[in-house]
């Protein structure tokens, strides 16, 4: 699913809101004579209160990186994210160029994109090591992120003799890209924060602010957060859609959720709700405060956070498999069947050769180029 919000206050108090949020995690602390440096890669290690995204980090695996047609510009695409240039990037400074009102206090910093790849996917990725699901959400994501960046990233431009202003389409943005493990219970849930930035190269090559707009005229909605924000379902459904699809390549059969969600079948329903407090703690809310739509649950999260606590890796993941073997769910095992194929054959899924599964994905690609929608028969 996908949740956004914007980021509050300036890149600095966004930086300390975060810095204070989530303290040292679940690695070794730093050696005395090791002293961290601003431009250093972001490490749980690098001091007590490491910065909020970041801080669950660790030494032998990425989990940050830079995202986006202006980190491909910038020669940073899929470099790891640094103290300095996180801050001068909330800040509106990109190297030598700035936003108008850069480092203002009023000026929106940018947004957090939050992707959380379903319960049972989360489990199986986390407590019993199947890196494929996280390689898996992470594409989901960028194919994700490719269609907002090509549907949504807008700049204000202002004719200097009318002082009109006309929304410019611009097809770039910057994401700071941030993976996380847990949820605020101490679950596991693999999700990941896209740190949207406030800007956006214009069509002359200076950077600009993202469009916003408070009043909507006409039949397209303008300004990038407004336009996220209304197809937020949407977005949510074709990050849900990609890493469904790549779920079943690996073997896993796939359950609708409704609503667009989906997930891996066959896990226990008792497994997933003891790993889902968190869940049951914002419908709870939810419910009790008429708060049932989506875009009203990501309100529903925001209020009922509470401060992470820091247990370490080992013992999470030690806990976690206690607790599932207490409900007689073996997860190892359990991704072993996917290899050979006993999760199809037990939800009577056939896997076609190679050849008829290509001759479908012509025919559906020739009929998409010629038809607005067409039914099975067609494809056949």
């Amino acid at each position: 699913m996908l949740s956004l919000s914007p980021l509050r206050g300036g890149a600095s108090g966004a930086s300390q809101y975060y810095l204070e949020e989530e303290k040292q995690l679940n690695l070794n602390q730093p050696k005395p004579d090791t002293q961290p440096t601003k431009d250093a890669p972001l490490t749980p290690t690098d001091n007590p209160t490491a910065n909020y995204y970041l801080a669950e980090q660790s030494g032998t695996e990425k989990t940050t990186e830079w995202y986006g047609k202006i980190a491909e510009k910038e020669g940073i695409l899929g470099h790891e994210i640094e103290h300095q240039k996180l801050e001068s990037v909330l800040n509106g400074q990109l190297d030598n160029s700035a936003v108008k009102g850069a480092g203002s206090e009023h000026r929106r910093t940018g947004y957090d994109l939050v992707f959380s790849a379903p319960k049972g996917a989360s489990i199986l990725a986390l407590v019993y090591g199947d890196t494929r699901i996280i390689d898996a959400h992470n594409a989901a994501v960028k194919s994700v992120l490719n269609l907002i960046e090509s549907d949504t990233a807008q700049y204000r431009d202002i004719d200097p003799n009318t002082r009109k202003a006309d929304f410019v389409n611009s097809q770039n943005l910057l994401f700071g890209l941030v993976q996380h493990k847990t949820n605020r219970n101490n679950e596991p849930q693999l999700h990941t924060h896209a740190l949207q930035a406030n800007m956006s190269y214009d069509n002359q090559g200076n950077l600009k602010n993202l469009a916003s707009c408070s009043v909507q005229n006409g039949f397209e909605t303008q300004g990038t957060y407004e336009r996220i924000l209304e197809n937020a379902k949407y977005y949510g459904m074709a990050y849900q859609s990609e890493l469904g699809h790549d779920l079943e390549e690996m073997g896993f059969a796939i359950k609708s959720l409704g609503n667009g969600q989906i997930d891996i079948d066959g896990i226990p329903t008792e497994v997933i709700e003891a790993n889902s407090t968190r869940r049951e703690e914002i419908l709870e809310y939810a419910n009790e405060t008429g708060h049932l739509s989506g875009k009203s649950r990501m309100i529903a999260a925001h209020k009922t956070r509470k401060a992470k606590t820091y247990t370490s890796e080992d013992s999470l993941i030690k806990e976690w498999k206690a607790k599932n073997e207490a409900l007689e769910f073996y997860g190892r095992a359990f991704v072993a069947a996917s290899y050979n194929g006993e999760h199809r054959k037990e939800n009577g899924i056939s896997v076609p050769d190679e050849k008829l599964q290509q001759a479908i994905e012509n025919s559906i690609s020739y009929l998409s180029d010629r038809l607005s929608a067409f039914g099975y028969e067609k494809v056949l």
